[in-house]
């Protein structure tokens, strides 16, 4: 078996619009973004680790000879099976999705932002769980879930790999940008997420885990309250 950490990342393209954390990020990656789309292993880096994921398209287009997508970024381990999925990558449990994103071969084209592509500016958070490094997160207030909080996970380590879903406490993206905080995540589908998302606003979830948020500063440096 060979690890994703061991592919010959021997391409390059660019994934951008995906707000903090993923707003500009250079991948790695084992197979070309074409017109013809992209189903691959990336690699990348951020301010902590390299970071380990899979891209698979749903469109792609030429503009006068530079490729731009829209694609789906998954999160993998990197001493996970480096064989590619069977199967789309939404049904392989060693990759849990993470972002929508736009992608391009021409980095230049990745700094114009657009309505697509541009997410509304917001603090970097990270997350990690008890004893673990930091890792990015995303947090996203939702209106429709009465103030409670989407949590997006942006890698490995932190909770179960086919937790896809999780909510937590409305007000926790402006605690956390004033962390670290602790606070319990709870996993959900999109079937359940309004039932779950009760839940957690009564108190009464049963939480996936408990985690840690703050900006990176925080994270390496002071206690939770």
């Amino acid at each position: 078996m060979t690890a994703v950490r061991d592919l010959p990342f021997a391409h390059r393209f660019t994934l951008h619009g995906g707000g903090p954390h993923l707003g500009h990020v250079d991948v790695e990656a084992v197979a070309p973004l074409t017109a013809d789309g992209v189903s691959t292993f990336v690699r990348y880096r951020d301010a902590v680790a390299t970071r380990y994921g899979y891209v698979v398209s749903r469109w792609a287009v030429d503009r006068e000879g530079a490729v731009e997508a829209e694609v789906l970024l998954y999160a993998v381990d990197g001493d996970a099976d480096g064989s590619p999925p069977r199967h789309h990558p939404s049904e392989d449990r060693r990759l849990r999705q993470i972002a929508e994103l736009a992608a391009a071969t021409d980095p230049a084209a990745a700094l114009v932002p657009s309505a697509a592509t541009s997410a509304a500016p917001s603090a970097e958070i990270w997350v990690r769980a008890d004893g673990g490094g930091p890792v990015p997160a995303a947090l996203e207030p939702s209106d429709r879930l009465d103030g409670v909080t989407r949590v997006r996970v942006l890698g490995v380590g932190v909770v179960p790999q086919d937790t896809v879903l999780l909510l937590a406490r409305p007000g926790l993206a402006e605690e956390a940008a004033d962390g670290p905080v602790d606070a319990e995540v709870h996993a959900c589908t999109y079937r359940d997420e309004e039932k779950v998302a009760a839940k957690v606003r009564s108190g009464r979830g049963r939480p996936a885990a408990r985690l840690t948020f703050g900006t990176l500063e925080q994270l390496t440096e002071g206690p939770a309250r």
